[in-house]
Protein backbone atom coordinates (compact mmCIF):
# COMPACT_ATOMS: atom_id res chain seq x y z
CA UNK A 1 0.00 0.00 0.00
CA UNK A 2 1.34 3.65 -0.93
CA UNK A 3 4.57 1.80 -2.16
CA UNK A 4 5.77 1.85 1.64
CA UNK A 5 3.95 -1.01 3.34
CA UNK A 6 2.91 -4.41 3.16
CA UNK A 7 -0.57 -5.38 4.50
CA UNK A 8 -0.66 -8.18 6.93
CA UNK A 9 -3.57 -8.61 8.14
CA UNK A 10 -7.16 -7.16 9.03
CA UNK A 11 -6.88 -6.00 12.68
CA UNK A 12 -10.52 -5.27 13.40
CA UNK A 13 -13.39 -3.51 10.93
CA UNK A 14 -16.16 -0.93 12.78
CA UNK A 15 -18.85 0.42 11.35
CA UNK A 16 -17.11 3.44 9.53
CA UNK A 17 -13.70 2.52 9.38
CA UNK A 18 -10.77 -0.58 9.07
CA UNK A 19 -7.30 -1.11 11.01
CA UNK A 20 -5.23 -3.91 9.25
CA UNK A 21 -1.32 -4.66 10.66
CA UNK A 22 1.31 -3.63 8.04
CA UNK A 23 5.13 -3.59 7.83
CA UNK A 24 6.98 -0.72 6.24
CA UNK A 25 8.84 -2.61 3.73
CA UNK A 26 11.97 -0.30 3.84
CA UNK A 27 12.21 -0.45 8.25
CA UNK A 28 10.92 -3.43 8.40
CA UNK A 29 8.58 -1.97 11.45
CA UNK A 30 5.03 -2.84 12.18
CA UNK A 31 2.19 -0.28 11.65
CA UNK A 32 -1.16 -0.15 11.92
CA UNK A 33 -3.35 1.38 9.02
CA UNK A 34 -6.38 2.57 9.36
CA UNK A 35 -8.94 3.64 6.36
CA UNK A 36 -12.36 4.99 5.93
CA UNK A 37 -14.66 2.40 4.61
CA UNK A 38 -15.96 3.21 0.95
CA UNK A 39 -19.65 2.71 2.33
CA UNK A 40 -19.30 5.52 4.61
CA UNK A 41 -19.40 8.30 2.97
CA UNK A 42 -18.24 9.93 -0.40
CA UNK A 43 -14.43 9.68 -0.58
CA UNK A 44 -13.46 13.67 -0.63
CA UNK A 45 -15.12 13.91 2.98
CA UNK A 46 -14.22 10.49 4.00
CA UNK A 47 -10.34 11.32 3.25
CA UNK A 48 -11.03 14.73 5.14
CA UNK A 49 -12.08 13.15 7.95
CA UNK A 50 -9.66 10.74 8.49
CA UNK A 51 -7.22 14.11 7.86
CA UNK A 52 -8.71 15.90 10.84
CA UNK A 53 -8.28 12.83 12.52
CA UNK A 54 -4.32 12.38 11.82
CA UNK A 55 -3.90 16.31 12.77
CA UNK A 56 -5.56 16.02 15.35
CA UNK A 57 -3.83 12.98 17.15
CA UNK A 58 -0.59 14.28 16.01
CA UNK A 59 -0.94 17.31 17.81
CA UNK A 60 -1.12 15.34 21.32
CA UNK A 61 2.66 13.87 21.67
CA UNK A 62 2.03 11.81 24.80
CA UNK A 63 2.84 8.21 26.09
CA UNK A 64 -0.97 7.60 26.63
CA UNK A 65 -2.03 8.70 23.03
CA UNK A 66 -1.45 6.77 20.18
CA UNK A 67 0.80 7.55 17.71
CA UNK A 68 0.34 9.09 14.23
CA UNK A 69 3.24 8.47 11.32
CA UNK A 70 1.50 9.99 8.69
CA UNK A 71 -1.46 9.99 6.26
CA UNK A 72 -1.07 8.45 2.59
CA UNK A 73 -3.19 8.00 -0.24
CA UNK A 74 -3.57 4.48 -2.04
CA UNK A 75 -6.01 3.72 -5.20
CA UNK A 76 -8.12 6.53 -4.17
CA UNK A 77 -7.71 5.62 -0.54
CA UNK A 78 -6.74 7.82 2.47
CA UNK A 79 -5.20 5.85 5.50
CA UNK A 80 -3.72 6.81 8.66
CA UNK A 81 -0.15 5.16 9.68
CA UNK A 82 0.57 4.68 12.99
CA UNK A 83 1.81 2.54 15.91
CA UNK A 84 0.80 -0.88 15.96
CA UNK A 85 -0.14 -1.75 19.45
CA UNK A 86 0.43 -5.05 21.13
CA UNK A 87 -2.95 -5.79 23.38
CA UNK A 88 -6.67 -5.49 23.42
CA UNK A 89 -9.31 -2.59 23.49
CA UNK A 90 -10.38 -2.33 27.05
CA UNK A 91 -13.64 -3.07 25.66
CA UNK A 92 -13.03 -7.02 24.80
CA UNK A 93 -11.04 -6.80 28.49
CA UNK A 94 -14.29 -5.76 30.10
CA UNK A 95 -16.23 -8.29 27.97
CA UNK A 96 -14.11 -10.93 28.94
CA UNK A 97 -14.33 -10.21 33.02
CA UNK A 98 -18.05 -8.17 33.21
CA UNK A 99 -16.61 -5.85 35.58
CA UNK A 100 -13.99 -4.31 36.53
CA UNK A 101 -12.46 -4.09 40.97
CA UNK A 102 -11.68 -0.35 41.75
CA UNK A 103 -8.17 -1.07 42.21
CA UNK A 104 -7.90 -2.42 38.33
CA UNK A 105 -10.44 0.17 37.13
CA UNK A 106 -7.75 2.95 38.23
CA UNK A 107 -4.68 0.91 37.10
CA UNK A 108 -6.04 0.64 33.32
CA UNK A 109 -7.96 4.18 33.26
CA UNK A 110 -5.77 6.80 34.91
CA UNK A 111 -3.10 6.29 32.77
CA UNK A 112 -5.33 6.64 29.51
CA UNK A 113 -7.00 10.02 31.31
CA UNK A 114 -3.70 11.71 31.06
CA UNK A 115 -3.63 11.18 27.53
CA UNK A 116 -7.09 12.80 27.58
CA UNK A 117 -5.85 15.15 29.37
CA UNK A 118 -2.40 15.90 27.53
CA UNK A 119 -4.97 16.54 24.87
CA UNK A 120 -7.16 18.83 26.41
CA UNK A 121 -4.34 20.51 26.96
CA UNK A 122 -3.33 20.83 22.93
CA UNK A 123 -7.21 22.04 22.46
CA UNK A 124 -8.15 18.58 21.44
CA UNK A 125 -11.55 17.28 22.34
CA UNK A 126 -11.61 13.29 21.88
CA UNK A 127 -15.74 13.37 21.65
CA UNK A 128 -16.18 9.46 21.76
CA UNK A 129 -14.03 8.11 24.89
CA UNK A 130 -15.45 5.03 25.26
CA UNK A 131 -13.64 1.50 26.04
CA UNK A 132 -13.23 0.59 22.44
CA UNK A 133 -11.37 3.65 22.33
CA UNK A 134 -9.24 2.61 25.24
CA UNK A 135 -6.26 0.15 24.61
CA UNK A 136 -4.90 -1.75 27.07
CA UNK A 137 -0.86 -2.04 25.65
CA UNK A 138 0.60 -5.65 26.95
CA UNK A 139 4.16 -5.85 27.37
CA UNK A 140 5.70 -9.69 25.57
CA UNK A 141 5.69 -11.03 28.10
CA UNK A 142 1.78 -10.63 28.43
CA UNK A 143 1.73 -7.87 31.67
CA UNK A 144 -0.05 -4.50 31.10
CA UNK A 145 2.34 -1.93 30.30
CA UNK A 146 -0.15 1.53 29.92
CA UNK A 147 -3.44 2.01 28.24
CA UNK A 148 -3.32 4.49 25.01
CA UNK A 149 -6.25 6.30 23.97
CA UNK A 150 -7.30 5.63 20.21
CA UNK A 151 -9.81 7.13 17.17
CA UNK A 152 -9.68 10.84 17.63
CA UNK A 153 -12.20 10.71 14.39
CA UNK A 154 -14.62 13.09 15.94
CA UNK A 155 -12.44 15.07 17.98
CA UNK A 156 -12.87 18.86 17.70
CA UNK A 157 -9.83 21.12 18.51
CA UNK A 158 -10.80 23.96 19.80
CA UNK A 159 -7.34 26.38 18.59
CA UNK A 160 -9.99 28.58 16.62
CA UNK A 161 -12.49 29.02 18.83
CA UNK A 162 -10.27 29.82 21.62
CA UNK A 163 -8.33 32.50 20.03
CA UNK A 164 -11.46 34.35 18.88
CA UNK A 165 -12.95 33.79 22.71
CA UNK A 166 -9.38 35.38 23.50
CA UNK A 167 -10.18 38.51 20.97
CA UNK A 168 -13.86 38.95 22.17
CA UNK A 169 -12.11 39.35 25.43
CA UNK A 170 -9.85 42.21 24.20
CA UNK A 171 -12.40 44.45 22.25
Amino acid sequence: MGGSYHIDRLIGKGGMAAVWEATNQRTGKRVALKAILNASGNGAAAADMLRREALAASRVNHPNVVNIYDVIEHAGLTCIVMEMLDGEPLSAHLGRKGYLAVEEAATLLLPAMRGVAAANAMGVIHRDLKPKNIFICLGSDGRMLTTKVLDFGISVVMEKARGSMLAAMWH
